[in-house]
């Protein structure tokens, strides 16, 4: 997409928000020109689209409308978005659910569905698992409203598990990063400059940034969860809480599985197109995160890099239609 402005507000400058609302959840769109968009909703306002430019070089804001008419959205973009639009405060778990509800539906083609379906009987016996073991860290079996906030606890705590003797399925997105990090390392040693090289090795520091705050807000759950009676005694201001622990190391992987998952899938001799694309889409998380666990980063060189880098081409012609059997089969693959 070439660098215009498409609202009547033009690209934002801010390169980080200072929240998680302004800074908007990762969508899995398929169509090519949506591909690395964001969706937040600020209380009192109506949807928007986030759209970073190919240029690593601000962001545009975009309504519905706007996105229709500039990134002719698939059939499967239009529902998803009609469901998400509904969503009041969108969240990297709440969007996830309506991902697959959109997928279960067939919009995504038959691979998604399967996926979507093998993940939500996954989310539920990852659910039950867990209850099971918090009911063991009770000293006798819960009164009634205790044990409608364990059922709550554990359904929030079924994407990541309850220790790290039993992760959830989201220990399969940090071994995923984990796994990208080692593999763009080496290919960034092996491929000669400057081809992709420059590319890879911003989008290789983002990366390993986001992996290392992600474990340090994992292993800050467990500490909580140590004294179950004392958490539950506290009611539903113990579940809002575990809420928040839960959502940090959702949001610092918010929109790196797919990354992931491309770049296991792409063949060596196209890397270096697909670093620089990478480069100019991924995921930077909101300032607020630098108050959660884990060190200190500094995001504002990352960013400085990827200014530095060359902008994409407009893309046109076959290169859509790639882009789009691709994005499409991202949804089977990160369900």
């Amino acid at each position: 997409m070439p660098d215009r402005d498409l609202t009547s507000s033009g690209p934002t400058s801010k390169e980080r928000p200072a929240t998680r609302a302004e800074r908007g959840v990762f969508v899995p769109f398929t169509a090519p020109m949506l591909w690395g968009a964001r969706m937040r909703r600020i209380p009192g306002s109506p949807p928007e689209l986030l759209l970073p430019s190919l240029s690593g070089r601000g962001t545009y804001v975009l309504d519905w409308r706007s996105a229709v008419a500039a990134c002719t959205p698939s059939l499967h973009d239009r529902q998803l978005w009609a469901r998400l639009s509904l969503l009041h405060h969108p969240t990297p778990a709440g969007v996830r659910s309506v991902v697959r509800k959109v997928a279960l539906m067939g919009h995504a083609g038959r691979p998604a569905q399967a996926a979507a379906e093998a993940a939500l009987e996954e989310h539920r016996a990852s659910a039950q698992a867990v209850k099971a073991a918090l009911l063991k860290r009770l000293p006798a079996p819960p009164e009634p409203p205790a044990a409608v906030l364990l059922g709550g606890l554990a359904d929030l705590l079924a994407d990541c598990g309850c220790g790290p003797a039993m992760p959830g399925p989201q220990i399969r997105q940090v071994e995923g990063l984990d796994a990208f990090c080692t593999d763009l390392s080496a290919w960034t040693r092996r491929v000669p400059a400057p081809s992709g090289q420059k590319a890879g090795l911003v989008v290789l520091a983002a990366a390993r940034h986001s992996l290392a705050a992600t474990r340090a807000c994992l292993a800050a759950l467990w500490p909580t969860l140590e004294d179950l009676p004392g958490l539950l005694a506290r009611g539903p201001a113990g579940l809002r809480l575990m809420a928040e622990l839960v959502e940090r190391p959702d949001w610092m992987l918010d929109g790196w599985p797919p990354i992931a998952a491309l770049w296991a899938a792409t063949a060596l001799q196209e890397r270096s197109a697909l670093a620089a694309e990478v480069a100019a889409i991924f995921p930077v998380p909101a300032e607020e995160a630098d108050r959660w666990p884990g060190a200190a980063v500094d995001w504002d060189t990352v960013l400085r890099g990827r200014r530095l880098l060359a902008a994409l081409p407009v893309l046109a012609g076959t290169r859509l239609v790639e882009m789009a059997a691709r994005n499409e089969s991202l949804r089977a693959m990160t369900a």
